[in-house]
């Protein structure tokens, strides 16, 4: 839109447009045309560390090499064809391949085979653009190789869109945080908190018609000031009254043994002493039982959905959002089969609990249950790496769990879904431990139950086991009880994350490569203290 024909029609020119004073109306048509002879000079394109490369609309066919971009003579308006054109109009088409003439009637569409092509002719990993709304205000694109971001929430004050903000640190890390539409993930009731507020407030900045550059760079410092997000680091608690002495427990032993492998090459065994683990178990469950079926938490907080054994990709999780006690954290369940080492992720999350247990949660998923563990793999790897009687006691241990947690009251999170059973929160409260998985009712559909777009109200799941549920539930559901969203898992989604029913219930899901057999990636949301919502994708680690 930084063009003199486009601006001249959608609103910059002379428009009062969303009560958005113009260039005409507040100064004169000079200045307009000041600003156009500065947007005919801006760069077009970006390159982020050779791997990431960035533009408003899309690729184009014109180009071949980067040199292309960087011989572009400025200034220069925007011709209605050719490279300029295409970076700054081009869209992507999941139901195409090659290129083909684009709807708006300028530039083209491209499929996905384009976005693969091009990345791996110029060995780079990413497209980056912006130029279309999208719901979440982020999308992926080609399998992950193409992201649209778009970052005005509520567009037009039409569209019931977020906007999304990606960052991306040294490693080349994408993380996005998404500034909710009116109904979105963000908590209206803690809006006046950090940056949320600032960003939320309405307020209009009179410019004086002298307005120098000088004035513009003082301005831009005043509203990045404005716009802080504090990190905060998460205090350390006093260990737990029931919890032995830790040099008894061996806790910084174990966690220290199972940190040994990181960095390493995947699937290298940790051995830890068959007492050290029992002993862990025992603490463990004491612990469990001593806090409540229902965890009632504060943000700020990391969460992960299913991990599933997946060793390596827990201490990748651990890595990019912080080793415990740098951050708390709250795992979804399902920590154990079908991965290969289901022994080192459940010790280490029960050590990280043992050791930090105000600040460290894992909620109960269905496969922490005997049934379930006896049949998809922890039982065998218990059996062959030490006996049936430690996978036992582990068994007991999951009895034991929580099986739900809210958030600052706003945020809901359990391992399956919605139960038509609950009506308040006081029923989980109530659940009685130690307790096996029952074919029914409220902890049945807590660790089981699955959302479906297609339905309204609940059905037979095809699982065989709980229900689905339909978008209505849900919003029936956080309007009864006056919170915001709905975090479970227990679900793969191909990036790691998907929202359901206008983001009000979203699906975690953290064991990329899932089973090795899919090509999912793994994604953590982390909730900061004014409950935004922000997401780290680990993709799938390319086989070799």
């Amino acid at each position: 839109m930084a063009c003199a024909s486009i601006t001249r029609i959608y609103g910059f020119y002379d428009a009062v447009w969303l009560q958005l004073a113009e260039c005409k109306r507040r100064y004169n048509i000079k200045l307009w045309k000041q600003f156009c002879d500065v947007f005919n000079c801006m760069s077009v394109c970006a390159v982020i560390d050779e791997k990431i490369v960035c533009m408003h609309g899309g690729l184009s066919p014109e180009i071949t090499s980067f040199e292309q971009v960087k011989r572009i003579v400025r200034p220069t308006d925007v011709p209605d064809t050719g490279l300029i054109c295409d970076l700054l109009w081009a869209d992507p088409d999941k139901d195409i391949q090659g290129w083909a003439e684009n709807d708006r009637g300028v530039s083209f569409i491209f499929g996905p085979d384009v976005v693969s092509n091009f990345l791996q002719k110029q060995e780079m990993d990413l497209v980056c653009r912006a130029h279309q709304v999208v719901e979440d205000g982020y999308e992926f694109f080609a399998k992950r190789q193409l992201i649209t971001l778009f970052s005005a929430p509520n567009y037009c004050g039409e569209f019931d869109n977020a906007g999304a903000m990606m960052s991306i640190d040294e490693t080349l890390m994408c993380s996005f945080k998404e500034g909710a539409a009116a109904a979105g993930v963000v908590t209206r009731s803690r809006a006046d908190r950090g940056a949320a507020g600032a960003l939320a407030q309405d307020f209009t900045i009179a410019l004086p018609q002298a307005f120098t550059w000088t004035d513009w760079a003082v301005l831009l410092a005043w509203l990045a000031r404005r716009m802080v997000i504090r990190a905060r680091l998460v205090k350390r608690t006093e260990t737990h009254g029931t919890m032995k002495k830790q040099e008894d427990l061996a806790i910084e032993e174990i966690i220290e043994k199972c940190l040994e492998v990181k960095g390493g090459k995947p699937g290298k065994l940790v051995q830890i002493p068959e007492g050290q683990v029992k002993s862990l178990c025992t603490t463990a469950r004491m612990i469990f039982l001593d806090q409540s079926p229902l965890l009632e938490l504060e943000a700020p907080l990391k969460i992960c959905g299913d991990v599933h054994g997946q060793y390596h990709d827990l201490l990748r999780l651990f890595e990019y959002g912080g080793f415990p006690p740098e951050s708390n954290y709250l795992f979804l369940g399902d920590y154990v089969d079908r991965g290969k080492q289901s022994l080192e992720t459940i010790t280490l999350l029960f050590a990280y609990k043992v050791k930090f247990p105000e600040n460290f949660f894992l909620l109960r998923g269905n496969h922490e249950c005997a049934s379930i563990t006896r049949i998809y793999g922890f039982y065998d790897e218990c059996k062959r790496r030490y006996n049936i009687k430690l996978w036992k006691q582990f068994c007991d241990v999951f009895n034991c769990m929580p099986v739900c947690g809210v958030i600052d009251e706003k945020i809901v999170c359990m391992h399956g879904g919605l139960s038509p059973e609950i009506t308040n929160f006081d029923q989980v409260k109530r659940i009685v431990r130690p307790t096996d998985v029952p074919d029914t009712g409220l902890i049945c559909d807590l660790l089981w139950a699955d959302p479906d777009k297609e339905i309204a109200g609940w059905a037979e799941n095809d699982r065989g086991v709980s229900f689905i549920f339909g978008p209505d539930v849900v919003s029936t559901f956080l309007q009864k009880h006056e919170m915001d969203l709905v975090c479970r898992a227990h679900q793969v989604v191909e990036d790691g994350y998907e929202f359901f029913a206008k983001r009000q219930l979203i699906t975690l899901f953290s064991a990329p490569n899932y089973c090795g057999e899919f090509d999912n990636a793994g994604a953590m949301m982390s909730i900061d203290e004014t409950l935004m919502c922000s997401f780290k994708v680990l993709k799938p680690v390319k086989k070799k």
